[in-house]
């Protein structure tokens, strides 16, 4: 990968870091309502609400978490190498999903067999 590709690549991630910790901010400040009052239609929707809202914040740390590895990456010079089977990982690929940390064969590879434990999981129940 070339310099300007890996100088665009941590623009990005900078980027998308300042947008996950302005959602992750905004849902820290945000008041949990309590379900008060009200039918239990309304107190059903003030927990979904609150669920909803603890969801969103625990995936904006998950992806933090990701996007500060991209940056050691990057920092390292590993960043685009498959973790599986250590080619190169194509930008295309990288532009798409940034935190992408194996090549499309790995990943389907790596699907498929998360797929077959999941089916021969259910089959076992």
């Amino acid at each position: 990968m070339n310099a300007s590709f890996m100088e665009s690549m941590k623009k990005r991630f900078i980027s998308l870091l300042d947008e996950m910790d302005s959602t992750i901010e905004s849902i820290v400040e945000s008041p949990i309502s309590m379900a008060s009052g009200g039918d239990e239609v309304d107190q059903w929707s003030v927990e979904r609400d609150n669920h909803m809202a603890l969801r969103i914040g625990d995936r904006a740390i998950t992806y933090r978490k990701k996007l500060l590895q991209g940056l050691q990456k990057i920092s390292d010079g590993t960043y685009g190498k498959c973790e599986e089977c250590d080619c190169e990982i194509p930008a295309s690929r990288l532009m798409a999903r940034p935190t992408a940390d194996f090549c499309v064969p790995c990943k389907e590879q790596a699907e498929r067999l998360e797929f077959k434990k999941t089916t021969k999981h259910l089959t076992l129940l």
